[in-house]
């Protein structure tokens, strides 16, 4: 795939195509149609090498004591400041910012190791210090906004910012090694969507409790060819939708699998079990939206549609949705 990709989706593949979109922004996308004009047949995105090595890695920023900042962009995780740090550089504050990719679920751990004073925040949350310098967590399987800020004051110091993951499907341990280039993205490749919980007895839990988490970009057009969990659950997604203008917003369920019910602020607008198509008048700037989803059997499938004020109707853009911080990990004691 890193000499370039090109991608074909079927038509309940509409989300992922959206979040292609969101994520390469400057690729080809194609809608199929029939000649005469109709409902799209499949989709097409091609992707090239250097789209694709855009936007993987860091992006580290060295701010110094006169104001001026060096940005650049960071390979790994793993850095010696003997070797690419000049002799009259340090001091400097350093910045790692960009996005880490969880794509298998269960326990990782995460550790600093070096001599330069550092912290680490993970979905915005503070995780790592110099008081704290490991902790074991159980992020949700998707991207997470990553942010690693450190003081330089020796040009022979190191820093590193290592984790371990998951046992393998054999169950064999993981070693503890710097994260990986393939596990680190920065720009338009960042959190976006919701973050899901997922529950087979069809009930939450509690916070603390869910059989699965993952964070779902596409939720406008959400597909799955197989469940998250399998058996028949309950799905919660929250997050915040960022309305673009002040008006009147309709909300409507497309092609849906099973029942389902969409809350902005608080408020059901969309209800299947309800019959309920809702309008709602929103504020421009973000507002707090959660999706509830039953899943009773079959492939996992619906869509979310919104109208804004004087606009068309179309899939709830994954680019407008933030995932919910307090669901994206939880600190395993």
């Amino acid at each position: 795939v890193w000499q370039g990709a090109a991608i074909y989706l079927e038509p309940r593949e509409s989300g992922f195509y959206d979040t292609l979109k969101a994520y390469y922004p400057g690729a080809d996308f194609r809608e199929a149609r029939p000649p005469a004009g109709g409902d799209v047949m499949y989709y097409a995105a091609y992707i090239s090498a250097e789209q694709l090595a855009a936007v993987q890695g860091l992006t580290e920023r060295r701010i110094y004591a006169d104001g001026s900042m060096r940005e650049s962009v960071k390979a790994s995780t793993e850095s010696v400041w003997r070797f690419d740090a000049g002799v009259d550089e340090p001091p400097f504050d350093l910045e790692w910012s960009g996005a880490l990719h969880i794509t298998r679920a269960g326990v990782y751990t995460l550790a600093l190791d070096g001599d330069a004073g550092a912290s680490v925040a993970l979905d915005g949350l503070p995780l790592l210090s110099d008081e704290r310098r490991s902790a074991r967590i159980e992020p949700a399987v998707g991207l997470h906004a990553l942010e690693v800020r450190a003081r330089v004051e020796d040009g022979a110091g190191a820093l590193r910012l290592l984790w371990q993951p998951p046992p393998d499907e054999e169950g064999a341990a993981q070693p503890t090694t710097a994260i990986p280039l393939s596990n680190l993205y920065r720009g338009d490749a960042r959190p976006i969507g919701l973050a899901g919980r997922f529950y087979k007895n069809g009930k939450e839990a509690g916070v603390d409790a869910p059989d699965a988490m993952q964070i779902t970009p596409n939720i406008g057009g959400a597909f799955w060819y197989d469940a998250v969990v399998k058996e028949p659950h309950l799905a919660v997604w929250e997050g915040t939708l960022e309305a673009p203008m002040d008006g009147t917003y309709r909300f409507e369920f497309g092609n849906t699998h099973g029942d389902a019910i969409v809350s902005i602020d608080g408020e059901a607008v969309i209800d299947t079990q309800a019959d309920r198509v809702g309008e709602i008048d929103l504020a421009a700037g973000g507002r707090s939206i959660r999706v509830e989803y039953w899943h009773t059997g079959g492939s996992p499938f619906f869509e979310v549609m919104w109208t804004p004020p004087g606009e068309g109707t179309s899939r709830l853009p994954p680019e407008r949705l933030t995932p919910a911080r307090e669901a994206m990990f939880r600190v395993v004691e």
